[in-house]
């Protein structure tokens, strides 16, 4: 499942290497911020300039970009905990995040996590 802890290992070689070692000795906790297509493409702008000007290694740097993408809070967000249950009812479906009306879902809609 994508951001479980074997998914976000998987992915260790695509994290600039000095970057891996806190991860890799599960020193983070995970956070999804779903937001609306509108404060999508305004991250994606403040995004755009930090690449332009080199600064994705420089966090402290690109900080005067996040004015131009901080009027908005996230739609919705899930922790740790809520990774850790959506990733349970993953496995104990065999893998599947889909819901149908046999699994739960009332009205039989697909339904992700």
């Amino acid at each position: 499942m994508q951001m479980s802890h074997k998914w976000i290992r998987s992915h260790l070689s695509e994290i600039p290497e000095p970057h891996q070692f806190p991860i890799r000795k599960r020193n983070y906790t995970r956070h999804v911020m779903l937001v609306t297509s509108v404060q999508a493409l305004d991250h994606l702008t403040a995004l755009e300039k930090i690449l332009v000007n080199k600064m994705v290694l420089q966090p402290a740097k690109a900080q005067q970009f996040a004015a131009d993408h901080n009027d908005h809070e996230p739609y919705e967000k899930f922790g740790d905990e809520e990774l850790n249950e959506a990733e349970a009812t993953f496995i104990e479906r065999g893998g599947s995040a889909k819901r149908t009306a046999k699994s739960g879902n009332a009205k039989g809609t697909a339904t992700t996590f």
